[in-house]
Formats: structure tokens, sequence, C-alpha cells
């Protein structure tokens, strides 16, 4: 079964499996076969005609992904959180996920140049011997269109093949995309537990040099102003922070801006608040800011 929605069989007299160091993928070559595909088209009144695609092959090369296979098995119990480790497990585990990581993607690149086998061949050189001049001028001038060559039958049979081998190239493309993307948010993932490790313990002593402050302006209790005036500290840190670690862990933003956004956003409230409770001054005077932008504005 080579993708949706279409069924291969092949059927070949001999074949080799051959594979390389450091690689994971296994590469089958198969000589003197058959190729046969039940095509089930998308419309329902084109299904009746059962169509199919059928051509024969001298060589036919064919790629086997191993990464899932040589993944190590994890057991469910010994499955450890990023949060978990310290930093140097963390430094440890970062290394060996980037290496991992750097060796899937040239196996991808790989695979990629070996499923165009007719393109890319490495052992078997083309050679062409002319007989005369004008032979060799011949053969020299460029078709406009190479499928000229071929009658009706092969040409029907090499479009097909090629739609295939394009549909499972895609295929093969988008998989290992997601498969980098998942793998790329994992090591993020473990670059902001090194760094969330820090900023929780800056982010402690921020909040204290904002709500001590606070509460020596505020001369009054109740939960009328200082209830709106903590919680509106709270959400602008928490969409920073949470803005931060999302675009930080897609690989948007580099991993140390989205995990220090908040904290330096905050910076400049909690040194002004405390400067201005040190001083005594009236942060919440109405009437203060109101001539403030008085004199800012010319008025």
């Amino acid at each position: 079964n080579m993708g949706l929605g279409a069924n291969t069989i092949i059927k070949a007299k001999r074949g080799i499996l051959t594979s390389e160091d450091d690689s994971n993928y296994l590469q089958l070559e198969l000589y003197d076969g058959y190729y046969y595909e039940d095509i089930h088209p998308k419309k329902f009144e084109e299904r009746k005609r059962l169509p199919f695609a059928k051509s024969s092959f001298k060589k036919y090369v064919i790629n086997i992904d191993l990464t899932k296979l040589n993944q190590a098995e994890i057991d469910d119990g010994n499955v450890t959180s990023e949060k978990m480790l310290t930093v140097p497990e963390l430094k440890i585990t970062l290394d060996s996920l980037q290496k991992s990581y750097n060796k899937d993607v040239i196996s991808y690149a790989d695979n990629v140049v070996m499923r165009s086998d007719n393109i890319f061949r490495k052992n078997n050189p083309t050679t062409t011997i002319a007989t005369s001049p004008k032979e060799s001028i011949a053969k020299a001038e460029p078709k406009k269109d190479i499928l000229s060559i071929f009658n009706a039958t092969e040409r029907k049979q090499i479009l097909e093949i090629t739609k295939s081998n394009v549909t499972s190239t895609e295929f093969s493309i988008q998989s290992n995309k997601l498969d980098l993307e998942n793998k790329s948010k994992n090591i993020n993932n473990h670059w902001l537990a090194i760094h969330e490790k820090f900023v929780i313990a800056y982010s402690c002593l921020l909040m204290f040099f904002i709500g001590a402050p606070l509460g020596a302006i505020i001369r009054k209790g109740g939960l009328g102003l200082p209830v709106i005036i903590s919680v509106f500290v709270f959400i602008i840190y928490y969409i920073l922070d949470n803005s931060g670690f999302r675009m930080a862990r897609q690989g948007d933003w580099s991993v140390w801006f989205g995990k220090g956004l908040a904290p330096v956003a905050m910076t400049p409230i909690a040194v002004f608040i405390t400067y201005k409770a040190n001083n005594d001054s009236m942060v919440f005077n109405g009437d203060l800011w109101g001539r403030f932008f008085m004199r800012l504005f010319g008025f």
C-alpha cells in the first residue's frame, strides 16, 4: 500500500536489500519485475471504470524508513518530564536530542534524493558512443518534449508512474516535516525548562517589588483598588509569559526572548513603583497625573 486511495502490487524476480552506516533507511533494489496499481478516484462515476496503472521495469528502488523503529523504547513508568530534570541533566538530554535531530535531517534529505533514482544514480553512469559526426549532433539536440520519443501507451505508463512517485514523495516529505517539527518543539521545551528555572526565581523577586510598594502606596484596605491593580498586573504578566512561551516553543522566537519577555517588560514597572513608594509619592492621585499630562502636551 503506497498511499491513501491507491493499492500497489510489485513483483520482481530478484532483489537486493542494502543499508549504509549511520542511516535510518533501508534500500530495496528490485530487478525484472512488474508494477501494478489500483486507482480509486474521488468521483463515484469514475470508480465504475476500475482504472489501474501497470508497467514493467528492469530496476526499481524502494526506500524503507526505519526512523520510528530505531527509536528507543521507553517504559511508561520511566517517563520523566523535562521540568523534573536538573540543569546539568537537561544539557545532557539536549545534546542527545540535537544530535538525533541533525542526523534525521540528513537522513530525510538523502531519502528524497534516493527517491529520484532515475536522476541521481551513482553507480550507473550513462555513456553515449556516436558512430558519426551527424549522429553526434543529432543526439546533442535537445528535445522540446521528451515524451515525444515514446508511443501513446508508453507515455501513459510513464505519466502514471510519475504521478504515483510524486504523490509518494510528497507524502513522505509532509510526514518527515511533521516529525521534525515535533522534535524541534521537544528541543525547545527543554531549553524553556532551563530558562524557566531562573525566570521563576527572578519573577518571585519581581512580584515582591511590585506588591510590597503597592501595599505601601495604597493606604486603605478592602477589596477595591488593591484587587483591581493586582489582577491587572497578573493579567499583563500572564499574557506576555504565555505568548512568549508559545512563540518560543514553535521556533518563531528565540527561547531566551520568549521566556524573558514577561519579566523584562514588568521590571520597569517594579522599579517605578518601588521608587515612588520609597519617596512617599502619590502614584494614584488623579489630579497629579492630570496636571502632568497637561504640562506634557503644553496646556
